[in-house]
């Protein structure tokens, strides 16, 4: 790869980005399988939701208008997701 992106990442991060975007959900855990979620959530099937009320600590967003991530329309809506609790 000639390219810095993705600079700094590992490929579970990378494939669990890509989880969350195949599957059309957002801010959910890696999802190991139907049988390694039973053993790793508790008796689950898939992943369950974060739970955001657990965070603590000011969170802080940045984006910019040449991110390949995300686009400024989402923005609001991940900010919605962390403050809604």
């Amino acid at each position: 790869m000639d390219s810095p992106v993705p600079a700094g990442t590992s490929v579970r991060t990378a494939e669990q980005f890509a989880q969350n975007y195949n599957s059309g959900q957002t801010f959910i855990p890696y999802n190991y399988g139907w049988l390694r979620n039973l053993q790793k959530y508790g008796g689950r099937l898939t992943p369950p939701p974060y739970d955001f009320s657990k965070i603590t600590c000011p969170v802080y967003i940045f984006y910019g208008k040449n991110d390949l991530l995300t686009v400024p329309q989402d923005v609001p809506i991940r900010f919605f997701f962390l403050t809604s609790f």
